[in-house]
């Protein structure tokens, strides 16, 4: 979630997935150890793969609510 608020305290575009669906689509491409650079990988794949949607939160209003919702954002502002 760090790496999440920041993006969006910077106002960059950020997607936040499900870790599930990642596990489960390296499961599916036989990926069933975990290490840091097989992770990096699967996530890479899965994202090419899958696309999903970025979003920046670019409404002021918006950006106060995820704020309040990601402990320590309001901080990072």
């Amino acid at each position: 979630m760090a790496a999440l608020r920041s993006l969006v305290v910077a106002k960059l575009p950020a997607v936040c997935v499900n870790p599930r669906q990642v596990r489960d689509f390296a499961k599916a491409m036989g990926v069933l150890a975990k290490t840091d650079k097989i992770d990096a990988h699967v996530i890479a794949r899965f994202a090419d793969s899958v696309r999903p949607e970025i979003r920046a939160v670019k409404d002021r209003g918006k950006r106060k609510c995820w704020m309040l919702l990601i402990p320590g954002a309001a901080r990072s502002s």
